[in-house]
């Protein structure tokens, strides 16, 4: 029985080994079969916006410039923006869309762009209405500039779009801003009102100059046989200004100084460590001297300038007679052309547009460096050359259907394609390559057939920068033929000339900002000392108070309360140095 049951289990284990072997390897799996049904594709982006194309810092900033893949957007929005213009007899009825740039511009970048182009003495009023009203445009051109309060009040009150929170869609500006120079830290400063909070888009300049200095008759110079560059110091200027007295017929008062005394924006006789300019309408100018905020016309600098420069000028009757009632501007246009100015303040373009129209054809002017003390001084006061110009800002409604799209064609214009096409104008119609292959504009431009200057002409064809914001080449305004690159080379040596003279930084900092008790604290007492100080400082000056009485006039300003509107703004300064 044991041997059966023992050839039944190997009978049946042979038949298990040989059925095994029979399926040693399992069949493989096979693929499934290909769908022969479409997979579902994404729709094209109807936009090239910037985001994720670009390179970024450890904040989300943009650390390069970035070209845009046109066209921006293939959609038939409309975004609108609130602008000006200030010459808008000239724009035609089909209104300012229709002209050569903004049309060029929609067909290349195909962001439609609606302009409410309002009359610019109208704006402040109109603004308003928006305001209230709610009602703002996608687009608001110089709305900072309108809104009052505090800087940030733009952002917290809810009428305008945190641009740091659309970042990816503006690489240009804050490249421009937060990266393209680690030491420009106004420009930041004057942007980001926190690290997470940019309310504004401001004017960059790609190219900034000091757009002026004080300018001299050249030819005249030649003719007494001195040399530009050996006028250095105070006591060289006034030794030329009475050599020219005595000797040029028509020149016996040679300095055009202004009813300011120095010229706002472009300080030139700063070389006393203060900036002797003088206006009823602000209180300053103010910057820092030696680490501390320094108030104009308050110091014992202002005394000794009054004393050894102005006293001495007009004692010798050196200074035009009536210069106390002209400021900036053209008033002294008669007298140069006349040949009756020897040294006054001009704009780089200026010396060329002078030179024509006096009544001598053997006119020139050529630039001067601010005059020193001594003749290695190195000045701590002076003019600070600035890549932001805060008289225009793009501000975005928070109302704005599509911010991304609004924001991104803004930022075009921050890149240096669309800087340069703003600035300039078309090719043909603004500018044309000369035979050496530079950029010279056309007669629309310089000899419009309207009459309009050569600023007015660029603000119709092209943009003014009080109109838009942009990445502005302003070296378009030295482009003319024949005078241009005479004037471009002014404007380059009153850099070099800062490069070797100036070397501090004065300008009191953007970032530090007051808060809303210094702010109202300073305006009760701003407006008297405005006047006090307007007044009396020309009283020196004319000699019609007495230098004895300084002391009393400085204890004067203390009783209304410059000292505490110095402690404030020092304050504030510290406090931003100290973060």
């Amino acid at each position: 029985m044991r041997k059966v049951i023992c050839l039944l289990l190997t009978a049946a284990l042979c038949i298990a080994l040989f059925s095994g072997c029979n399926n040693a390897a399992p069949a493989a799996t096979q693929a499934p079969a290909e769908s022969t049904a479409p997979e579902p594709t994404a729709e094209p982006s109807p936009y090239h916006f910037a985001e994720g194309n670009f390179p970024k810092d450890e904040r989300g900033l943009s650390t390069a410039h970035y070209a845009y893949n046109m066209p921006i957007s293939t959609t038939d929005e409309v975004i609108t923006m609130w602008t000006t213009n200030w010459t808008p007899q000239f724009i035609p009825e089909e209104g300012y869309a229709s002209m050569s740039l903004p049309t060029y511009d929609r067909n290349l970048t195909g962001v439609n762009i609606e302009y409410s182009i309002v009359a610019n003495e109208n704006r402040k009023e109109n603004f308003s209405v928006l305001r209230a009203s709610d009602d703002m445009l996608d687009i608001m051109c110089w709305a900072a500039q309108y809104y009052g309060g505090q800087d940030t009040d733009i952002l917290s009150e809810g009428y305008f779009a945190n641009i740091y929170d659309y970042r990816d869609y503006a690489p240009n500006f804050f490249y421009l801003t937060a990266n393209a120079d680690p030491n420009d830290r106004d420009t930041y400063d004057r942007t980001f009102l926190s690290p997470t909070e940019v309310a504004s888009m401001w004017v960059i300049y790609a190219n900034p100059v000091v757009n002026g200095c004080c300018m001299v008759r050249g030819d005249w110079l030649d003719k007494l046989g001195i040399k530009k560059d050996d006028i250095v110091t105070w006591d060289d200027l006034f030794n030329t200004l009475t050599a020219v007295k005595t000797n040029i017929d028509t020149c016996p008062n040679p300095w055009a100084m202004y009813g300011s005394i120095d010229y706002s924006s472009a300080w030139v006789y700063t070389s006393y460590d203060t900036i002797p300019y003088v206006s009823s309408s602000t209180l300053g100018p103010y910057f820092i001297l030696d680490g501390k905020v320094t108030f104009s016309n308050t110091t014992d600098n202002d005394k000794a300038f009054i004393q050894d420069v102005l006293h001495r000028a007009l004692d010798a009757d050196l200074v035009q007679p009536n210069w106390t009632s002209i400021f900036q501007g053209g008033g002294y246009v008669s007298q140069m052309d006349a040949g009756e100015v020897f040294y006054m303040f001009m704009t780089c373009n200026d010396t060329q547009n002078y030179a024509k129209t006096n009544v001598d054809p053997n006119c020139t002017w050529v630039p001067l460096g601010s005059p020193l003390r001594t003749p290695d001084q190195i000045m701590k006061v002076g003019i600070d050359v600035n890549r932001l110009l805060p008289s225009c800002s793009f501000n975005f409604s928070s109302k704005c259907e599509n911010l991304k799209l609004a924001i991104s064609w803004c930022d075009w214009l921050f890149s240096p394609e669309g800087g340069e096409l703003w600035s300039y104008g078309l090719e043909g119609e603004c500018w044309e390559y000369d035979a050496n292959g530079n950029r010279v504009a056309t007669e629309l431009i310089y000899n419009n057939p309207d009459g309009l200057s050569v600023t007015w002409a660029y603000s119709l064809y092209a943009v003014y920068m009080g109109a838009m914001a942009l990445l502005l080449y302003n070296k378009r305004n030295f482009i003319t033929p024949e005078t241009g690159e005479k004037s471009w080379a002014v404007a380059q040596f009153i850099i070099d000339w800062n490069h070797a003279h100036y070397i501090q930084h004065c300008a009191y900092p953007q970032g530090a900002r007051l808060n809303d008790s210094e702010k109202d604290e300073i305006s009760k007492v701003s407006g008297d000392l405005m006047t006090f100080i307007a007044e009396n400082y020309m009283l020196f000056v004319t000699k019609s108070r007495s230098m004895t009485e300084w002391d009393s006039y400085i204890n004067e300003l203390k009783s209304i309360g410059m000292d505490r509107v110095q402690e404030i703004y020092q304050t504030a300064y510290d406090r931003y140095m100290s973060a």
